[in-house]
């Protein structure tokens, strides 16, 4: 059985980043090839500048970026959270505070078991679009943390220092240097690329290629 190391850059703050991955999950269990497949998440910023504390919506936020009006930011947004539903994620952008995530990619960079990473990153994900989390806060950070099992004091420690700063720093300079403008990116045995939220089926027809190489 070979193994098959995929590589993920992605953003907890990145809608397309949660629908792509759980289309990849999906496949990887369809195909029955879990325990040769090896995820490894890397970090990216889709606004390293986005403040610690948001006071508007995620429609008024959106709406400024795109320069559209407020209704017109909504019904996108609304149009994308029905379209994660269909990958049975909730997106409640009625909630969603849209700031920074460095310090929750910091906080990925605590353990290397790969399960406790996934399990991190799916939480994250869920308690930003679901729950509205404030992701730059240390108390909802340390929350997160105690539910896969890190350790309180662990964690406060951790999240006041500038620990694996530079890792997370790194990962977005390796994304540069690969040509990655955008997430999500899944650079499979460092040979196949899948750039953004591709259909089930190109997933799907991508692994299959790489499982059926000699």
């Amino acid at each position: 059985m070979k193994p098959i190391m995929i590589e993920i850059w992605s953003d907890f703050a990145c809608p397309y980043c949660y629908i792509g991955q759980q289309r990849l999950h999906r496949v990887i269990e369809s195909l029955g090839i879990k325990q040769q497949v090896l995820i490894v998440h890397k970090a990216y910023q889709l606004n390293p500048f986005a403040p610690e504390t948001q006071e508007k919506s995620a429609y008024e936020v959106y709406a400024e970026k795109l320069g559209i009006p407020l209704e017109q930011a909504k019904d996108k947004l609304n149009t994308l959270a029905l379209l994660a539903k269909e990958e049975s994620i909730e997106m409640n952008y009625g909630l969603v505070k849209m700031t920074q995530t460095f310090d929750a990619h910091r906080l990925s960079k605590l353990s290397e078991e790969p399960l406790i990473i996934e399990a991190l990153h799916q939480k994250l994900m869920k308690g930003y679009f679901k729950q509205g989390l404030n992701l730059a806060q240390p108390d909802v950070l340390i929350k997160l943390g105690l539910e896969v099992g890190f350790q309180y004091e662990q964690l406060k420690t951790y999240l006041q220092s500038d620990n694996h700063e530079e890792a997370v720093r790194n990962d977005m300079l390796e994304a540069k240097s690969l040509g990655i403008r955008g997430v999500p990116y899944f650079l499979i045995n460092r040979s196949y690329a899948i750039s953004g939220a591709q259909p089930y089926e190109t997933f799907k027809a991508t692994l299959q290629k790489v499982i059926n190489q000699p």
